[in-house]
This record gives structure tokens, C-alpha cells and sequence, in this order.
């Protein structure tokens, strides 16, 4: 039987009620859930943090916006983590 990473693929999809449980595009969906969440709570953060402290209150200032970007990379870097912790 094939092994990835020491883990046995089939072992983790167990069949549930008449059909097979799609494993795969649960830990997909985790994923993206997990990774969008991560997106927008980082971006959020850092063009407030860019408003609050260098824009004087303007959320469509330079660093508001480039906060922000920094922030979204960010949590793009959180939610892959977050969703494979969940994902395993």
C-alpha cells in the first residue's frame, strides 16, 4: 500500500453511509476557507495599522494600502498553515 508522508491515504476515507466520503475536497475546501479567512483578517489588520499610525486616517493612503498588502501576504501564510493543521 502506497504511504505519503507516513500517513495511509485510505485509512482516512472511511466510507459514510451509502457513498464514499470525498476526503480530498473537504481538505480542499478547509484550505481555501482557512486561507480566505487569513487574507481578510490580515488585510484588515494592516490597513488599519497603516491608517491608524502613517495616513492620519485615510484608508486609501500609501501605507494603508501597503500594510495592507503585507498584511493579506500574511495571512495567506497563516491560512495554509492553519488549513493543514485542520486538513490533518
Amino acid at each position: 500500500m502506497l504511504e505519503i508522508g507516513g500517513k495511509n491515504p485510505s485509512a482516512q476515507c472511511q466510507p459514510s453511509g451509502s457513498r464514499l466520503a470525498t476526503c480530498g475536497r473537504v481538505k480542499l475546501r478547509t484550505m481555501k476557507l482557512m486561507i480566505f479567512i487569513g487574507i481578510f483578517i490580515g488585510g484588515t489588520i494592516g490597513g488599519w495599522i497603516g491608517a491608524a499610525l502613517f495616513d492620519h486616517g485615510n484608508w486609501l493612503g500609501g501605507w494603508s494600502l501597503v500594510l495592507s498588502t503585507v498584511g493579506s501576504l500574511a495571512g495567506i501564510w497563516v491560512g495554509y498553515k492553519a488549513g493543514q493543521y485542520v486538513g490533518d
